[in-house]
């Protein structure tokens, strides 16, 4: 009987001690793949807004003189900036999943700064108030993400 009582303890506590080593590295798997999650939110975040404001001082600088690139650096910035656009809305809508309270609140705010009469306005300061708040906007931003992803 002492034999039968010394294998259950020994297979017992075999079995506790994979389930449990299982249990730690999955969840460390997960957490491990959320933060790249995480790491890669912030990273199309900070491109998307440096893309825009890139874009908008650019065009800042045009006044109706030409920006001095060829057409096919125009074309190819304007598609970056089209599709950087397109990506911050899409943080604004949905970042809230792996970025932090503190970074989301730095896109809801960039959103509502954003409306600008774009007919009446002359196209070097609606670019101008683009480039600024989209400044504001990225040096808040990796401000919070510096702290967010413990990065110094």
């Amino acid at each position: 009987m002492d034999v039968l009582t010394n294998l259950a303890v020994s297979v017992t506590s075999g079995v506790i001690a994979a389930f449990l080593g299982a249990w730690w590295a999955i969840r460390k798997f997960y957490a491990e793949r959320n933060w790249e999650r995480r790491e890669r939110a912030y990273e199309e975040i900070i491109y998307a807004l440096y893309d825009i404001a890139r874009y908008c001082a650019i065009q800042k600088e045009d006044y109706g003189q030409g920006t001095g690139l060829s057409a096919e650096k125009e074309h190819e910035l304007q598609i970056k900036y089209m599709s950087a656009y397109s990506s911050v809305n899409k943080s604004i809508d949905i970042g809230s999943l792996y970025i932090s309270s503190n970074a989301n609140r730095i896109l809801q705010l960039l959103r509502e700064r954003r409306k600008v009469n774009y007919e009446g306005e002359p196209a070097f300061e609606v670019f101008e108030h683009e480039h600024s708040i989209h400044k504001e906007a990225l040096d808040s931003f990796l401000i919070v993400a510096r702290k967010e992803l413990h990065i110094k």
